[in-house]
């Protein structure tokens, strides 16, 4: 090919037509061009359908972490939803000074429980090393990264493991003060393992009159309840948020297929 295009320069040469064989260079060149253009476009494509299928990989990984999310914050919602009926019974009693009862020394027991939310975050994090922009849907991008920043963050930072928000660590002084261990019950805990047996007991009121009496503890047992109350809200907040943006990935997947 190229020693035809050389003898075709040549005889337009020899023939003394230059303007022609100046056309003919023009041509060429602009054909190297188009080349050169073309080649680009193909790879700037590959590049873009690269992207593509990194982007749904991430989307897929990010639902998946999302509902193992949105599983673990159900389960701490539930576990508050029980503490705060034992909270309430609790209040109640010493409220309405009702009579001693074998159950109540368990619900105020339980009443103290606080849960620490323990998500997957390593998709989202890795995502925002490649870079949040690889996302062409905008609308889906800001529902993900306010989910992980606001939303998770919100819920994180208060669970059990902030001194401030820690119900437990509240409320755990009455119930050293009015608790003790009931020796003549006894039930074994399952372990899973035959061999190993872990005995258990029931919880006694010390004194029944002086927890009715006990002005202190009704003042921590509703400021519990009002940080209970907070974090049940935000848990639901953020659940509804999550099912939310699962519904758009979901969306924005069948969109691609």
């Amino acid at each position: 090919m190229h020693t035809f295009l050389r003898k075709i320069r040549r005889s337009f040469i020899e023939a003394g037509r230059t303007r022609k064989y100046i056309l003919y260079a023009i041509g060429e060149i602009a054909l190297v061009v188009i080349g050169i253009l073309i080649a680009l476009q193909i790879n700037s494509w590959n590049e873009y359908q690269k992207e593509r299928k990194i982007e749904i990989q991430y989307l897929k990984e990010i639902k998946i972490e999302l509902e193992i999310s949105n599983d673990e914050l159900q389960s701490d919602l539930n576990s508050h939803i029980r503490s705060m009926n034992k909270m309430i019974e609790v209040r109640d009693h010493i409220l309405f000074k009702r009579p001693n009862n074998d159950s109540i020394a368990m619900s105020i027991f339980i009443s103290k429980g606080d849960y620490q939310a323990y998500t997957k975050t390593s998709s989202f994090e890795n995502l925002k090393v490649l870079g949040m922009n690889i996302l062409t849907n905008d609308d889906l991008a800001n529902d993900i990264g306010y989910n992980y920043g606001a939303q998770l963050t919100r819920i994180l930072d208060r669970g059990d493991n902030s001194p401030k928000y820690d119900i437990e660590l509240l409320l755990d002084p009455h119930i050293k003060k009015h608790l003790r261990i009931d020796d003549n019950s006894s039930s074994s805990l399952n372990t899973g393992l035959p061999e190993i047996k872990i005995w258990t007991y029931d919880w006694k009121i010390h004194n029944h009159k002086d927890l009715l009496e006990d002005d202190e503890f009704l003042r921590d047992l509703k400021l519990g309840m009002q940080l209970r109350a907070h974090k049940m809200r935000n848990h639901r907040i953020t659940i509804s948020s999550f099912e939310n943006t699962i519904q758009k990935i979901e969306e924005e997947l069948r969109r691609r297929e």
